[in-house]
């Protein structure tokens, strides 16, 4: 059945494939063909949907040294493509070669399988997201102590595969703090028009035409935020075709990267202004 992996893997390729389809409801595998013409891989499986393509490649380690150029090949092509690598559980690497495995793929959003011959266990130990999804790594001392835990948690949820709520997490870090500072200027006597910002019931986007209005805070910054806590909320439909999802993961990308941006200068505005942080 398998031409392109070692035999030993068989029975952990035979096993990885049930559980997979089981888990995402996927039919028509093909085994060792190509997904796409431009795309050297032949993997070990791949199943189309009408919206994604799961690829998995069997292999004795969790990140084989070919994933660098295959990640590289599609993320060029632009496909909606979710990579998984399957691997036994019992394999030959030692702790340090594991662990250096595991953070490049998830580095790179790279699923993990891994499957247990003796036991016949099968586990996502990741599931990872699509290519298009893929962000660099953040580097959390761009950011001031007090968020950097809540920008990690948004991270942690994009990552593992959940990009619009991660996008999400973002919006709502970033709506706190500037209904945090709409708060602080009603108390300073400097915020006198439109609503109470304190009241749950008063819209965040109120809020902001109230600030700007004002001038608490530099107005162009201000519609930033709203036009990023706006555009969060429209993500809702699921995509129905393949452009679509491509349209849709891309937008998420872009989004989430907005977001980490304005929480990178969000602060720099604020002590212009001489107001608190606050989330």
């Amino acid at each position: 059945m398998y031409n392109f992996i070692d035999p030993s893997l068989f029975i952990i390729a035979d096993l990885a494939k049930l559980r997979i389809e089981g888990r995402y409801a996927l039919r028509n595998c093909k085994v060792e063909s190509s997904f796409d013409s431009s795309i050297r891989l032949l993997p070990t499986f791949h199943w189309k949907t009408p919206t994604h393509i799961i690829v998995c490649e069997v292999s004795n380690r969790p990140f084989p040294i070919h994933m660098n150029g295959i990640f590289a090949e599609i993320s060029v092509k632009g496909l909606s493509v979710k990579l998984m690598v399957i691997y036994p559980a019992n394999n030959t690497l030692n702790t340090r070669e594991f662990q250096e495995d595991v953070s490049k793929a998830k580095l790179f959003g790279i699923g993990l399988i891994s499957v247990d011959e003796i036991t016949s266990a099968v586990n996502i130990e990741y599931e990872g997201l699509s290519i298009q999804l893929h962000q660099p790594k953040t580097d959390l001392y761009r950011y001031v102590k007090k968020l950097r835990p809540h920008i990690e948690g948004a991270i942690t949820t994009y990552s593992n595969g959940d990009a619009k709520h991660g996008v999400q997490e973002l919006g709502q870090i970033i709506e706190s703090l500037v209904r945090n500072v709409a708060i602080e200027a009603k108390k300073r006597g400097a915020y006198n028009s439109g609503g109470n910002p304190s009241s749950d019931r008063y819209a965040f986007g109120n809020i902001v035409d109230d600030l700007i209005r004002e001038s608490i805070i530099d107005r162009a910054f201000l519609g930033r935020c709203r036009g990023y806590v706006d555009d969060r909320n429209r993500v809702s439909h699921k995509p129905r075709t393949l452009k679509k999802a491509i349209e849709l993961e891309n937008k998420l990308r872009l989004d989430f990267q907005t977001g980490l941006r304005i929480l990178e200068e969000l602060p720099v505005k604020f002590a212009e202004k001489t107001y608190k942080l606050k989330i």
